[in-house]
């Protein structure tokens, strides 16, 4: 059974949004919780680094 190609074409936008969404997500909380335990609980940068 064929896909018509309109809906072929939403699907793979709404996965590229998807991934676009979890990528960015990652890297922000990489950020989020290296910048806490750096400000917050006082670690040192390289430590919490090596850790993430």
């Amino acid at each position: 059974m064929q896909i018509p190609s309109q809906i072929r074409k939403t699907g793979r936008q709404i996965l590229l949004l998807d991934n676009l969404f979890i990528v960015l997500g990652f890297y922000v909380v990489f950020l989020l919780v290296s910048t806490h335990f750096v400000s917050q609980v006082g670690w040192s940068a390289l430590f919490v680094g090596f850790a993430l």
